[in-house]
């Protein structure tokens, strides 16, 4: 009894693993990525360099466990989007100076999201 010990020990923490990993690989993470215009003001307004754009890191929003809820709240997302674009749009044309940005959302499978983040390499 005392040579399997070890060996049950072993093979609860792979089945351990194997669960977690399963379980992980099953959700679903709602991604933005913004990407900046900065007004170059000395720049003349025609010109393609008059607005730089600058891409941030992409932002992991929420965690969902399935890929229709993950949709579901992209949409969502998409939509609050939009709506502030058009604020944006209003103010810019009442005088107020205002950032410009543009966000992209990713519905991405968690496991494969946090590999291609770089965690455990």
């Amino acid at each position: 009894m005392t040579r399997c010990w070890p060996c049950v020990v072993v093979t609860m923490c792979c089945c351990l693993l194997a669960v977690t990993t399963a379980s992980h690989a099953e959700s679903w993470m709602l991604w933005q990525q913004a990407t900046v215009f900065t007004e170059r003001w000395w720049v003349p307004k025609g010109w393609s360099s008059h607005w730089r754009a600058t891409e941030l890191t992409p932002v992991g929003l929420a965690e969902f466990p399935t890929l229709a809820d993950c949709e579901v709240a992209q949409t969502h997302a998409v939509s609050r989007d939009a709506n502030l674009a058009r604020e944006g749009e209003a103010k810019e044309k009442s005088g107020t100076s205002v950032a410009r940005s543009v966000n992209r959302f990713a519905a991405r499978s968690g496991l494969t999201a946090v590999r291609s983040q770089g965690v455990g390499q």
